[in-house]
């Protein structure tokens, strides 16, 4: 089974890279360049997991994750963070927003990521 995750990142270098190495660990991906082309990708299709940046323009990865909190289309869809935000404070708003993980983009080992996807698609 090929699971479908959604990769919202505006910044098509990063994108590349992760849809690439997403892809090559055997996942099916769909990139947005920001939340609201996530919400329509997300409304079009069935996603198994969203792996979600949080400093996109049209609508931010904050206003996703709240929508989501309050019951919104990715309410049983796992969600990852990964962003350069990277201040305790920033965690802790990520977290309390519900996200299932947060993943500093600017370190991140993708094993681990991918560590992490796999237990969160089982």
């Amino acid at each position: 089974m090929t699971y479908n995750i959604a990769l919202a990142e505006d910044d098509v270098w990063i994108a590349e890279i992760y849809s690439d190495f997403l892809k090559e660990a055997g996942y099916s991906v769909t990139v947005a360049s920001n939340g609201q082309e996530l919400q329509d990708v997300c409304a079009a299709h069935t996603m198994d997991l969203v792996i979600l940046d949080i400093l996109m323009p049209v609508k931010t990865g904050y206003e996703v994750l709240t929508e989501r909190l309050q019951g919104g289309m990715l309410k049983d869809t796992p969600v990852i963070v990964l962003t350069g935000l990277n201040a305790k404070e920033e965690i802790e708003k990520i977290t309390a927003l519900g996200a299932d993980d947060y993943f500093d983009k600017t370190t991140v080992e993708l094993e681990p990521l991918i560590q992490k996807i796999t237990s969160l698609l089982q």
